[in-house]
């Protein structure tokens, strides 16, 4: 196996085999194909035959001598064979010739899995640790992203909307949301309760 540029035929086997690489959708939207069209000559793929079993997409900084890890997923079926590093290598090397001197990646802190891959290889965590001890940059993409806001709300909104049409009672409370935010029950920055009931009601309950 080899590794080669990434093209238009592999970015699309990539997107619709997403969730081989990461066990579902949920960093689907990370890919963007700027990624391709802008960043070609970072972006790495490992195949075996036709098929993609690992990948690497990063670009270079405009601003300091760094190199920059946008995205590495490999295929469940391909884990800890060490392409992963072998993609990270030869991104590197490459870097080293237009004369990057440091190299960076962002992962989540609730991300166990990539920290610790990424520790292997020999990088560190940056910032103050959080509440489980692990260091965290904080509002390094600022406080909340409006295009993921936005997409949050369309599928509260479908969400809902199938509830009402199958006849369930239902409606989004921002409080509860507040109130889990508070006692600590999720880690995220947005959170909206949708509260759903069946049951029975007297014909008579909204009359005076």
């Amino acid at each position: 196996m080899q590794i080669v540029n990434c093209s238009k035929k592999d970015f699309d086997q990539i997107l619709l085999e997403i969730a081989d690489f990461w066990g579902d959708d949920r960093l689907l939207y990370l890919h963007h194909p700027i990624l391709l069209y802008e960043f070609g000559n970072t972006a790495y793929v490992i195949k075996e035959g036709d098929r993609i079993v690992a990948y690497l997409f990063g670009f270079l900084s405009q601003t300091d001598p760094a190199a920059y890890v946008h995205l590495v997923g490999v295929r469940q079926s391909h884990r800890r064979k060490g392409l992963g590093r072998q993609l990270y290598e030869n991104f590197i090397a490459f870097a080293k010739t237009r004369g990057c001197t440091k190299i960076r990646a962002i992962t989540l802190p609730t991300m166990i899995q990539s920290i610790a891959f990424h520790k292997s290889i020999g990088m560190e965590l940056l910032g103050n640790p959080n509440e489980d001890g692990i260091p965290v940059v904080k509002d390094y993409s600022g406080p909340v992203c409006a295009f993921q806001t936005l997409d949050l709300g369309i599928a509260l909104c479908s969400a809902v909307k199938l509830a009402a049409d199958l006849n369930i009672d239902n409606r989004m409370m921002y409080t509860v949301g507040v109130a889990a935010k508070d006692l600590k029950l999720l880690d995220a920055d947005i959170i909206v309760g949708i509260p759903l009931s069946v049951s029975g009601k007297s014909p008579y309950f909204d009359r005076t």
